[in-house]
Parts: structure tokens; C-alpha cells; sequence
């Protein structure tokens, strides 16, 4: 085992906290030229607590997202921002209650223990990675507002199961504009081929329904952290990715994304970036980072 992986072992889950103090003093991986190291994990908020939720956002800066982007998120019950290489005191008791938790029931623990887990992603510019925000159903209900028709939408899928595709993409002064794209992956797998790098894969997939209008879009430099989760009023789309209803009372989960590590050199100070709507967003299945 290398020196930095038996450093992440020895840190183990609880050591988010602590990250955006000690990571860098770390041995640091040799990315490729365009990669980025993306940090994950997710804290639960305190059942029927709304002054701690509302406590809680008053710390996180969501100035930071587009104010359409924010409108379309909420009438669609997600909630963003961003917060600083110092989390705030609230976000710092979460994370502090989850490691005391340890009396809740096996099967529900379980489910708590993989959400609690800080994954790291080791990915390039453009590359799709996926992060799962919930367990799998048999039967899930979504209700989508659309805007256009400014009408609300209702769909069933059977076999479903939340999804983050993300993407980042270097901003050419070290930092990275991310992408998060909810969508709903459903049904049986399904193999089909798909070409990439003047080749062509035989994969196996479900069928996916993309809420491309709702994706999340945020600058980050290293070292800051992306928070998404659902409104306090649990609602539209944001319900079937960030509240837990398959344990008790509804439990509203928090998505952290930190930006670790960028690999900075003359591929980004020198050379011209293209706008990001002509960069070539593949949309073949990623890596999946992770299954609360």
C-alpha cells in the first residue's frame, strides 16, 4: 500500500472534517494533465429540526449558483450553495452526530454506514462519473415541475434509482466548473455499444430519464465544497433524491462535493479553452462513486 493510500485508510470516515486543514499536507497524487480529485460524502439532517436547517443555510453561499438556476432548483425542491475550506459550525455537529450514531437498527445502519463513508473520485476533464443518492425501488414516483408548461409532470418507474452524473471541466485558473445532472436510472439493464476514443464498448445500462434543465452548475477552487440537498419542503424532484423514507420518519440527506486537487500546468495557463458547450460531453455510462 502506498504512503498516501495508507494515510486515507488511517483517517477513515470521520476525518471530513478535518480534510480541508489536512489533505494537502498529504503526499499528493500525480494527476493527468486535465484531471481533477473530487471528495464525497453525505451527513442526514436532524428529524423535525427546522431551525437547524434553517440555521444551517445561513452559513452556506447560495450567491454562488445562478439565481434562474436557483429558481428552477426550488420550484423542483433541490437547495445549493457553496461553502469554504472552513465548514461551518452546524455542518461541522452533523457530521460529528453521524460518527456517534451507533444505535440505530442493523439494516438501517448499514445504509447509514455507506452514506457516512468519504469517497474520493480521480477523474479528467469532461469524464462523466455518477454518484447514487439513494437506494434502489421497486416503484418510484416522480413529480417534475415544468417550467415551459408550467405544469407539473408525474411519472412511475419501476426498478429506480437516483443519480448524479457529474462532470468538471477546467476554468483555466486552477478551479473547475462542475456539472451535476440529476437524473432517474430505471428498469433492467439493458447492453448496447458505445463508441469512445475511435473505438467502439459493449456496455450494459438502464434506461435513464434526464432532468437536463435542472442540472447544478458551480465554480470551485480547491478546497471548496458543493452542499445540495432537498427544500425544506419536501417536494418535486429533490424528494426522490435527497429525503429517506424507507426508515421511520422522513430523513433529509445532504450531498457534500469537494474539490481536493487539480493538476495545474501549461495545458491550462497556456493553451486556449474552448467554451464548454463545444467540448465533447459523452454521455456513455461512468464510474459509479457511490451507493448509499
Amino acid at each position: 500500500m502506498t504512503l498516501l493510500g495508507l494515510s486515507w485508510f488511517l483517517m477513515g470516515c470521520s476525518s471530513w472534517r478535518d480534510m480541508q486543514v489536512e489533505t494537502f499536507e498529504l503526499p499528493t497524487v500525480r494527476l493527468a494533465p486535465d484531471g481533477f480529485a473530487l471528495q464525497v460524502t453525505f451527513v442526514r439532517l436532524p428529524t423535525g429540526e427546522q431551525d437547524f436547517d434553517t440555521d444551517l443555510w445561513k452559513e452556506i453561499d447560495e450567491q454562488a449558483v445562478d439565481q434562474e438556476m436557483r429558481q428552477r432548483l426550488n420550484e423542483n425542491g433541490f437547495r445549493c450553495g457553496l461553502v469554504g475550506a472552513h465548514l461551518p459550525d452546524a455542518l461541522r455537529a452533523l457530521l460529528d452526530k453521524k460518527e456517534q450514531n451507533s444505535t440505530l437498527e442493523a439494516t438501517s445502519q448499514r445504509e447509514i454506514d455507506s452514506l457516512s463513508q468519504n469517497r474520493q473520485i480521480n477523474t479528467r476533464s469532461g469524464k462523466r462519473s455518477e454518484i447514487v443518492t439513494g437506494a434502489l425501488q421497486d416503484q418510484m414516483i416522480v413529480l417534475y415541475r415544468d417550467a415551459s408548461k408550467n405544469k407539473v409532470i408525474g411519472k412511475t418507474f419501476e426498478q429506480a434509482q437516483p443519480i448524479m452524473a457529474t462532470k468538471c471541466y477546467a476554468n483555466g485558473d486552477g478551479g473547475v466548473e462542475i456539472y451535476l445532472t440529476p437524473e432517474i436510472q430505471y428498469g433492467q439493464p439493458k447492453k448496447q455499444w458505445i463508441a469512445g476514443d475511435g473505438t467502439f464498448h459493449l456496455l450494459s445500462a438502464r434506461d435513464r430519464e434526464v432532468y437536463s434543465e435542472l442540472e447544478i452548475k458551480a465554480a470551485l477552487v480547491a478546497g471548496q465544497t458543493l452542499v445540495i440537498s432537498s427544500t425544506a419542503e419536501s417536494k418535486g424532484v429533490g424528494h426522490n433524491f435527497f429525503v429517506d423514507t424507507a426508515h421511520g420518519d422522513p430523513q433529509q440527506k445532504l450531498l457534500l462535493v469537494r474539490l481536493a486537487q487539480t493538476q495545474r500546468d501549461d495545458l491550462f495557463e497556456s493553451e486556449p479553452l474552448l467554451p464548454l458547450e463545444q467540448l465533447n460531453k459523452d454521455e456513455s455510462a461512468g464510474e459509479v462513486v457511490d451507493q448509499p
